[in-house]
């Protein structure tokens, strides 16, 4: 008896196996797609900032717009630069003052992303009307990335 259970067990698993073959012939499995390299993404310079290595997506980024007022909005638009770390925005007065008074560097802190899109709301502070400013874009992630991608005048 014990033997003919064997004997079955076998020739049920024979035809399993027959038939999830058959079956896997018949309808694939489909493979996840392959991670192609993107064709419109350039390889990206390195720079150097205090001594720190960034790959720099200046290239490959847009700001608008290039006049705002206090507390308004800036869109900066890139192409290949992924977000996958701490973002910081950070705007440096084009016209550095050499007595080391006024602003000179400033990190803005109402920033979002989303997509290859940042926004960031500027300061409503008087002292930033009228003066125009560097932006920075930095990306402290698996590796440091930077974009500069304009400057905008704060009215």
């Amino acid at each position: 008896m014990r033997q003919t259970n064997l004997i079955t067990a076998a020739i049920v698993l024979t035809f399993a196996f027959l038939f999830a073959d058959s079956a896997s012939a018949q309808y694939p499995i489909p493979r996840p797609p392959r991670p192609q390299p993107n064709q419109f993404c350039p390889a990206t310079p390195q720079v150097s900032i205090r001594n720190l290595p960034y790959d720099d997506y200046s290239r490959m980024s847009t700001l608008s717009p290039t006049t705002v007022g206090l507390g308004g909005y800036i869109r900066i638009s890139t192409r290949c630069l992924q977000y996958d770390g701490q973002v910081v925005v950070t705007l440096q007065d084009v016209n550095r003052p050499s007595t080391g008074g006024g602003v000179t560097v400033f990190r803005l802190t109402n920033v979002t992303y989303s997509g290859n899109t940042v926004m960031a709301q500027v300061p409503t502070l008087p002292m930033f009307r009228n003066r125009s400013f560097y932006v920075a874009v930095f990306v402290y992630g698996p590796r440091w990335k930077t974009t500069s991608p304009g400057a905008i005048t704060i009215q």
